[in-house]
Order: C-alpha cells, then structure tokens, then sequence
C-alpha cells in the first residue's frame, strides 16, 4: 500500500510503495553508498536526493557512487 512520506534529507513530500514496484528500485546504488544511507537515514528518501546521491553530486555521503545493487536494501521497516 502506498505511503505518503516526508524525505529525512532535504523535506521534500513524496509517496512510497514499499514493494519491489517502487520507483525507488530503479535507482541503484552500491554496497558502500547503502550502508551509509542505513546508518544516516532511517526511512526512504526522494526520488531527488536519491537520483544525487547516486549521480554522485554535490551534497552526497560522500563520494560519487558507481551503482552496483538496487536500492532496495537501503529501507528499514516502519
């Protein structure tokens, strides 16, 4: 069922589906770029700030990320 949600990163409203259906599984990120969203954030973020952190731009963890592995993994349960 689809969430309506407020993104940890930047406040932006935006709506989750919590299922592989997700527009979010379509941005990949890797493993170094997951870990680090699981410990900084602890629920989904924006199609925007997730599409910059994967892009790599500036204001991300860290350094620009090569995608590897869907982003799935990078959600905790509500």
């Amino acid at each position: 069922m689809p969430a309506n949600k407020t993104c940890p990163r930047c406040g932006a409203r935006f709506q989750c589906l919590h299922s592989a259906d997700c527009w979010c599984a379509t941005i990949s990120l890797n493993e170094k770029a997951r870990r680090e969203l699981a410990t900084r954030y602890h629920d989904c973020l924006c199609r925007e700030c997730l599409t910059a952190i994967a892009a790599g731009s500036p204001g991300n963890t860290g350094s620009p990320v090569v995608t590897d592995a869907p982003v799935e993994g990078t959600r905790r349960a509500p």
